[in-house]
């Protein structure tokens, strides 16, 4: 979670969650951006780097998470109900192990994203095409 320890109610907020072992990352402490680029990537980082914690607050809220994938839940502070619901998630569901997600990249996503590729601007439903649903049966199949 990275939140702006200068405004109270945000310090406030961030100090009274349950994170499950989860980081608080204070967006004034020296080490944010680059806590921030390991959790979701370069593109906030360089905003925090480039813009200052104001130009990232416009585009995020003064409290997010940095979500497993990269992705942000953003203005924490405004949707206190998602933000707790996104902390209990994650406290109860681990993200794939490294090897989990190269295997399903490789079996799943890669096929299933050529696939799409290949029929971009076809009449139907790509995903429902015969060799989709060939890539998907293999990989239930083998996931199971």
């Amino acid at each position: 979670m990275f939140f702006d320890s200068r405004k109270p109610e945000i310090a406030e907020l961030a100090t009274s969650l349950d994170l499950g072992g989860g980081a608080r990352v204070d967006l004034h402490s020296p080490f944010a951006a680059e806590a921030l680029q390991k959790a979701a990537g370069s593109r906030w980082a360089q905003v925090l780097q480039g813009g200052g914690l104001e130009s990232l607050a416009k585009e995020t809220g003064s409290l997010f998470l940095a979500l497993p994938g990269g992705s942000l839940l953003k203005r924490g502070e405004l949707d206190r109900w998602m933000l707790q619901y996104e902390l209990e998630y994650w406290k109860q569901v681990s993200p794939t192990s490294p090897e989990t997600a190269k295997r399903l990249t490789e079996t799943l996503f890669a096929p299933l994203d050529a696939l799409r590729q290949q029929t971009a601007g076809g009449d139907g439903a790509w995903w429902a095409s015969p060799e989709a649903v060939a890539v998907w049966g293999k990989a239930l199949a083998n996931e199971n």
